[in-house]
């Protein structure tokens, strides 16, 4: 995500009373550890089963701080790693 647009984002979080659901941070979480190509869906514009998982996850984490699941989506144990990746986006995200 443009830096600019992030910028915006966390501003309006620290200055508002506002939340933000740092999706974009859980994707570059794990675009770093080289799950790319996981999370897109083969026309590179669409989320695939993952990454609508971890968007979904991030979600929940922001609304839901700390809760767990042990829904997986059939994903097995990458569900585990993509709710931790949703978990460390969210804590380090900018509080209201």
């Amino acid at each position: 995500m443009n830096s600019r647009v992030v910028d915006g984002y966390e501003t309006a979080a620290r200055t508002g009373d506002v939340r933000i659901v740092p999706a974009g941070a859980a994707f570059a979480r794990d675009v770093h550890a080289g799950h790319l190509q996981d999370l897109w869906a083969g026309d590179g514009q669409q989320p695939s089963l993952e990454g609508t998982y971890l968007a979904a996850a991030t979600v929940v984490q922001t609304l839901f701080p700390g809760s767990t699941s042990t829904f997986t989506a059939g994903l097995g144990a990458r569900a585990a790693q993509l709710q931790r990746d949703a978990t460390v986006a969210v804590a380090g995200a900018p509080k209201a």
